[in-house]
């Protein structure tokens, strides 16, 4: 597990315990020393902070460091319009 924040990742050893074998504060797209490929790639809630050609960008460093075979995942909030149908996607 990598995260940009500390205390995220302490709170989720804290509740995980065991099952977090490695976890440490990076920047993925920007530390090199991550040589690590990995299964899946969660992005969770960080499209919002990007405009769409840096989000690109993201996306193309994240493919990069998957395995082959490997997996993005996306989970965003999205707003809905009163009146209309809003549900989770997974992909």
């Amino acid at each position: 597990m990598v995260d940009m924040n500390y205390k995220y990742i302490e709170y989720v050893k804290k509740k995980f315990g065991d099952k977090i074998r490695r976890a440490r504060v990076a920047n993925v797209l920007q530390d090199v020393s991550i040589s690590r490929y990995y299964d899946v790639i969660l992005l969770n809630g960080v499209a919002q902070y990007f405009n769409d050609q840096d989000f690109q960008d993201v996306l193309k460093k994240a493919k990069f460091k998957l395995k082959k075979g490997g997996k993005i995942w996306l989970k965003e909030q999205l707003s809905c319009v009163q009146g209309s149908k809003c549900q989770t996607v997974y992909n």
